[in-house]
């Protein structure tokens, strides 16, 4: 992980990281397709940039695949990193069993991305899946790690970061219900806008969530249903991501994958 994260830093440790997997994984750089990349923020109307997290505002004003590009000649793919994380989920997850799903990004903050037919959901503007901005900021707490972490810190555990939080993680530390119940009724509107609107065949809670957490968070989420004649329509799976391991870089990866063979 980098501290620094300006454009100068991460372009050297990219350049290094770059030589290195070509060299372990012993190929030409001929049989590469290109670079995928999973950034957190929104891409803007006008261009192909992204407006970034405030902890990445150094790339908030770049082509991020025009840079990647002009730096390693191959080709770039960027995506959103909740949607890249769907798509890794849809190719090392619960994709071989559900085409369909929505994927529901907990982590520092909270998105999300849509698998429909097995392909990622962009939108008129590649913004598709952002589900965060389902939820009035005035009337629900975002279900994000860092509320979490601030809730853990109110009732005595010592957790500096959220990468330390992980690390540590305890289903019994004080305050872990306490966020359950507070994000529970936020999650359960955005996974009822997702059945309702998209008909999808599953919600995966994932993104950097521990599983047992997420579980725990599945047993609270209800989805909102009409009942007609003692039945309702036919609604979604609640289930845990199944992708634990770098589910952005995984998805990331995956895309030049899924532009040029699939």
């Amino acid at each position: 992980t980098l501290l620094d994260m300006t454009v100068t830093n991460v372009m050297n440790h990219l350049e290094i990281v770059v030589s290195d997997i070509i060299k372990q994984a012993e190929i030409s750089e001929n049989k590469i397709l290109g670079i995928g990349v999973g950034i957190s923020g929104y891409f803007t109307l006008a261009d192909d940039k992204i407006n970034t997290h405030n902890m990445l505002n150094d790339w908030a004003d770049i082509s991020i695949a025009q840079l990647l590009t002009e730096k390693f000649s191959m080709p770039v793919w960027v995506e959103n990193d909740a949607k890249a994380a769907a798509a890794g989920e849809g190719i090392d997850g619960v994709g071989s069993e559900f085409h369909d799903f929505v994927y529901l990004f907990i982590s520092t903050a909270f998105g999300g991305g849509v698998i429909q037919n097995g392909n990622i959901l962009h939108g008129a503007h590649g913004n598709a899946g952002e589900v965060g901005d389902i939820l009035p900021p005035k009337r629900y707490i975002h279900p994000n790690l860092e509320n979490l972490r601030q809730i853990l810190i109110k009732n005595g555990t010592k957790v500096g970061t959220i990468s330390e939080l992980l690390a540590t993680f305890d289903i019994n530390w004080p305050g872990i219900n306490e966020w359950v119940n507070q994000v529970q009724d936020a999650v359960s509107l955005v996974a009822s806008a997702s059945a309702a609107i998209l008909d999808t065949q599953a919600i995966v809670i994932g993104g950097h969530i521990p599983t047992e957490l997420a579980e725990l968070l599945i047993k609270n989420v209800e989805i909102y249903v009409q009942y007609r004649r003692s039945s309702h329509r036919p609604t979604p799976i609640l289930l845990t991501a199944k992708s634990l391991h770098e589910p952005v870089a995984v998805g990331a990866a995956s895309l030049p994958f899924r532009a040029l063979c699939l």
